[in-house]
């Protein structure tokens, strides 16, 4: 929701970079996290809007940050949707 409250986020992300934390990325509101979470699915099972796609991106770079380049094909895709 970074997208709604911009000075917040980046009040946020100052007071991480003084710290040494990294933020991978700004997550965006998206109307569709409550619809998912009314049907009990995740946000990436429910559809492909812009929350679900910044996950996405958010995981594969993650995994990245993390030297975890080499998983599966299918560990890279997302998260696990349990």
């Amino acid at each position: 929701r970074a997208d709604l409250y911009i000075r917040e986020a980046e009040a946020i992300e100052s007071w991480c970079r003084e710290r040494g934390v990294v933020v991978l990325q700004r997550l965006p509101y998206d109307a569709s996290a409550t619809e998912a979470m009314i049907e009990a699915k995740t946000v990436v099972e429910y559809g492909d809007g812009p929350l679900a796609q910044a996950l996405h991106h958010l995981w594969i770079e993650l995994a990245d940050n993390l030297g975890l380049a080499d998983l599966p094909p299918g560990c890279r895709a997302g998260p696990l949707l349990l």
